[in-house]
């Protein structure tokens, strides 16, 4: 029973998100995870009459939460990695180049099928999503 910024769909973002890390759908819960910190970034700025929060892009929200103190340097760093992988699943890139390169040059230094690079950050949106939650209340 967390309250949630965002509404209704902010709760269902972060729960779908949950289960499918739970179930070892990791992309699922990449680009879930990450919809649910846009969703909440977004309502908050919004609510602080904020209104181009409602089409701002998430790079745009994470500056401006951290312009007006919603966050510190180290939330924005979290949040801006999270951006990040989240960029490298559900944008296509070519090879070279950007967050996609990075994931892949990680993924060859682990393991042949990236699993658990994949796994790695999965878990540090989720991580990123639940620390977004103990810091705004929900």
């Amino acid at each position: 029973g967390w309250p949630f910024w965002g509404g209704p769909m902010a709760v269902r973002l972060f729960e779908e998100a949950r289960y499918c890390f739970a179930y070892g759908q990791f992309l699922a819960t990449i680009v879930l995870g990450f919809a649910y910190i846009e969703h909440t970034l977004a309502s908050l700025l919004y609510m602080s009459g904020r209104d181009e929060a409602e089409r701002a892009r998430a790079s745009d929200l994470l500056k401006q939460a951290l312009d007006r103190g919603l966050i510190n340097e180290t939330e924005f760093d979290n949040l801006d990695r999270a951006r990040g992988i989240r960029n490298s699943v559900a944008h296509f890139q070519p090879l070279a180049g950007g967050d996609h390169e990075e994931m892949l040059r990680r993924v060859v230094r682990k393991s042949p099928l990236g699993y658990a690079v994949i796994e790695q950050d999965a878990r540090h949106v989720m991580a990123t999503a639940l620390r977004l939650i103990d810091m705004t209340g929900g």
